[in-house]
């Protein structure tokens, strides 16, 4: 009478490779980096907090060759990451030098707390000139238009 056959349609066995991808532990990856980043963003970019002046001036276009040098008003000294004390040791006065031969010697941009001490800010300005720094310049912050 009738005989049944069995027709198989792409039915996995065990000798055949699986050609699909779980992408599941991917994204769990690649959410717990993304956690990761935001969470340490903040961090990495935070800087020293300062209140800088306010002035009337415009503008200026701050290059990435300046050196931006931030002065607290303890009397400390920022530059990038690393802090410096005027008076602790040569250390600072040293790396202002090294700057100050650089071809073409880049511009240093104080960005001093308003409430500095005049003596610090003056130090400062001393070791700049007898370093041999050409161009310096004051950072404020810009009030708005009156």
């Amino acid at each position: 009478m009738f005989t049944r056959t069995r027709i198989s349609f792409n039915e996995p066995t065990s000798n055949e490779l699986l050609n699909e991808i779980n992408t599941t532990p991917l994204v769990d990856v690649m959410l717990v980096l993304l956690i990761i980043f935001l969470i340490t963003i903040p961090v990495v970019t935070s800087s020293v907090d300062v209140s800088l002046p306010r002035e009337n001036y415009k503008l200026r276009n701050v290059n990435v060759s300046n050196l931006i040098i931030t002065a607290s008003k303890s009397g400390d000294f920022t530059i990038g990451t690393k802090t410096f004390e005027l008076g602790l040791n040569n250390t600072f006065k040293d790396y202002i030098k090294q700057i100050s031969i650089l071809k073409p010697q880049p511009e240093v941009h104080i960005q001093a707390d308003r409430e500095i001490a005049f003596k610090n800010l003056g130090a400062l300005l001393k070791l700049l000139q007898n370093s041999g720094i050409k161009r310096v310049a004051f950072l404020t912050d810009p009030s708005p238009d009156q």
